[in-house]
């Protein structure tokens, strides 16, 4: 029998793109004569457009067949040249034809290679078995392959894979697709695959079959490169020239987005971004240049990069210590390491120029992680392009085993973020955005600010003295690992309380109406997680028991709740107008301000839960120094502005040409006029200064203005700092959400009053 009739229902050129336009929606379609839509409303159908003479209706797809179509449309995306035309494609096997043959959910098929796809789903996350269906895949496999051999070639690779959505995967589970030689596609990778189709088109092909291919030799590609060897650092290094389309075959990037706790060694790099490409292919195409070359690492295994010799070095000192020979690069899937370039390389996809011009590369060979990742960091940390939160986020991988205390304290609070974004179960699991995206509602956290959150509440410990050693705190336990297990466990203990007690709340983020779950939100907690700790250890000094230090981690978390649930019944009855004021809350002093909000629920329930810090909120908070700060801020301004300016008038004359422009210097007329011209009133010169603009008008004119306005000692900047001051306090006055006006601030403003009052 014909291998065609054991194989059909595959679409291929044209074919793809009008299968793509129907499986690229959650729904699908009808059309209905107009007034004949009632029909079909009862049974699930809704409207989706009128038109004329007819109604267009629209079902939702069964959540399996929407994961299927989302697969195949990835797939397709990518360039896949032959696929299954719909979910009822199957293949027949030789040996018994008449049988309807097996079911593929999606088939994909390149030059190479042939993927077959079981995809498995579940509205929401939940464990699965699915040790039957891997099986059944195992008793079938080898027949299918024959078809495969039979209709392609039997150089074509093929590969089973299992798509998931919402299922958590089984630690044996795991090991047994190991086993069994079929690769696993989690949900997160479908969402990386799809970042990146929207930044490289049809070259994310190659990531992903570098993914499920990963040390396979790729057929019929020949990868013999003229190159120099020579020698940088300890390590030995090539460097060659070679055509992007064959370079991309092999290339690997080791995004962030796509690593996992178990596997964030093996990734260093930030996501692509689309912009740049664009101006990259664009360079391509006007016949630009790339002189710099690629960074690379070669994954040659255990055998070792095959270099034939052409030249040998020099031995009388004279020459080079460089040769020149062939190299033979591994055709191998996942073997050349990005480490630097991937715009360069990934620029040139689906140009007319990616087999037609060459690109310089330097190639290192067998380097492990830590160095590549090193090497990247060594690379770019000194360029504005890598995000900072891609720097904060890979010091948990090459700082990890530092002989630096603080260095060490760094990986420590890295860590414990990463573990918690990826770990199913964890309150923080997906609420991370990954290193190199942007965060949005649903991933409204980034590791940057949570670290630096962390950092200050101490409660990892601190580094002190030259020896450069750790000063354990609360959460650190005797070493490293043991301490991530700990610090882990606490927080996420802690956050979980609120999680499970106000879901909605926690689940929309960053979105309107949400606050606990947001950058902002968890600093503060944090804040308010130190108090605790400091409070319950208190207590157990008083009352000599165990210290938190001793303390098991679990008794540690009980303690901790109970002084949770005020806070629970505070959010959780919390009006939105009050989670709009926490919101604006920002910075340093705002998170601090809003901690203290929190612990002051605490307070009320417990009251011998009391902080020096905290009691200080409480008594600027009673005396309302931020409204009275309102009343005296602008009756200060307004002195200062009418003895500058009136002085200056007496000086120089009322004309502009006077007092205007003798009497303010050129860097200030400039602001004051533009301030002036913004503003649509278009007032006068004199009610467009800000505070600190007169500050340097009297520091240009300080004879005229110094003895009337010099405070304490020193130059006049010294003696003029008591301005700056008061410009710190005039703008939380203007800015609530900069924090509040403290008591200190309140007596400090009453005295400049009073002092400007005696001497105008």
């Amino acid at each position: 029998m014909e291998t065609e009739i054991l194989i059909d229902g595959l679409v291929s050129f044209s074919e793809l793109e009008s299968v793509y336009r129907k499986r690229k929606h959650a729904s699908i379609f009808m059309t209905a004569p107009m007034g004949k839509e009632g029909l079909y409303l009862d049974d699930g159908w809704e409207i989706y457009r009128r038109n004329k003479k007819s109604t267009r209706l629209a079902k939702p797809k069964p959540i399996d067949e929407v994961f299927e179509d989302e697969v195949w449309c990835l797939f397709s995306k990518m360039g896949f040249k032959e696929m299954s035309r719909d979910r009822n494609f199957r293949i027949k096997t030789l040996k018994d034809n008449k049988n309807p043959g097996k079911q593929i959910d999606v088939f994909a098929k390149d030059d190479e290679t042939v993927l077959i796809v079981e995809c498995k789903t579940a509205k929401t996350p939940k464990k699965r078995d699915l040790q039957k269906e891997m099986a059944e895949v195992v008793a079938i496999r080898e027949d299918i392959r024959k078809v495969i051999y039979e209709h392609y070639s039997r150089k074509i690779r093929l590969k089973w894979v299992f798509a998931t959505k919402n299922i958590i995967w089984s630690d044996p589970d795991i090991e047994r697709a190991e086993n069994y030689n079929i690769s696993i596609v989690r949900e997160q990778d479908l969402t990386y695959y799809s970042e990146l189709i929207k930044q490289i088109g049809t070259s994310a092909k190659y990531q992903l079959l570098a993914d499920i291919f990963k040390h396979k030799e790729i057929p019929g590609l020949n990868l013999a490169v003229p190159a120099i060897k020579g020698r940088m650092g300890d390590a030995h290094f090539y460097a060659f020239a070679i055509e992007p389309s064959k370079l991309l075959k092999i290339a690997y990037i080791c995004h962030r987005l796509k690593g996992d706790d178990k596997k964030t060694l093996s990734t260093y790099q930030r996501m692509l971004e689309k912009n740049r490409l664009k101006d990259v292919r664009k360079y391509i195409d006007d016949g630009g240049l790339f002189p710099n070359s690629l960074v690379l690492n070669l994954d040659s295994g255990g055998d070792g990069l095959r270099f034939d010799r052409i030249t040998q070095k020099s031995k009388d000192g004279e020459g080079t210590q460089a040769v020149l020979g062939t190299l033979y690069l591994p055709a191998i899937y996942k073997s050349a390491f990005v480490i630097d370039g991937q715009h360069r390389l990934y620029g040139f996809t689906d140009t007319e120029y990616a087999d037609k011009v060459t690109i310089p590369v330097i190639a290192f060979e067998n380097l492990d992680e830590i160095t590549q990742a090193k090497l990247f960091i060594d690379i770019n940390s000194k360029q504005k392009k890598v995000r900072a939160n891609l720097l904060e986020d890979l010091a948990a991988d090459t700082k990890w085993g530092s002989d630096k205390g603080n260095e060490r304290l760094q990986a420590l609070t890295s860590k414990i973020f990463s573990s918690m974004g990826n770990a199913w179960g964890s309150p923080l699991y997906e609420k991370i955005s990954a290193s190199e995206m942007k965060k949005n509602d649903e991933s409204p956290l980034t590791i940057a600010s949570l670290t630096s959150a962390l950092k200050k509440t101490h409660l990892l410990g601190n580094v002190r003295g030259r020896s450069n050693t750790i000063i354990p705190g609360p959460l650190y336990w005797t070493d490293m690992d043991s301490s991530l297990k700990r610090a882990v466990k606490v927080i996420s203990g802690y956050l979980k309380v609120f999680q499970e007690a106000m879901p909605e709340h926690w689940k929309i983020g960053s979105a309107p109406g949400g606050y606990l779950c947001t950058n902002g939100g968890i600093t503060a907690l944090f804040f308010v997680l130190r108090d605790i700790i400091e409070h319950i250890d208190k207590k157990a000094i008083e009352n000599s028991t165990i210290r938190v230090g001793d303390m098991k981690t679990e008794e540690l978390i009980d303690e901790i709740k109970i002084y949770c649930q005020p806070l629970v019944e505070h959010f959780a009855s919390a009006p939105s107008e009050l989670l709009a004021e926490y919101r604006k809350m920002v910075g340093h002093s705002g998170h601090l301000d809003c901690s203290y909000g929190m612990m002051e629920q605490i307070n009320r329930q417990f009251p011998d839960f009391m902080t020096a810090n905290l009691k200080k909120y409480l008594d600027e908070k009673k005396s309302e120094s931020s409204e009275q700060a309102k009343i005296i801020v602008p009756k200060i301004q307004l002195i200062i502005a009418k003895g500058v300016i009136s002085t200056l008038k007496r000086e120089f004359g009322e004309e502009e040409q006077g007092w205007w422009s003798q009497g303010v210097h050129r860097t200030v007329r400039l602001k004051v006029a533009q301030r002036r011209e913004d503003d649509p009133d278009r007032p006068a010169f004199e009610e467009s200064f800000d505070l600190i603009d007169y500050k340097q008008v009297i520091l240009d004119n300080w004879l005229l203005f110094g003895k009337k306005y010099s405070k304490g000692t020193g130059n006049k900047k010294v003696k003029m700092s008591w301005m700056d001051k008061l410009n710190t306090i005039r703008r939380k006055v203007a800015h609530p959400e900069r924090g509040r006006v403290t008591i200190s601030e309140l007596t400090f403003l009453n005295e400049i009053l009073t002092w400007l009052e005696d001497n105008n």
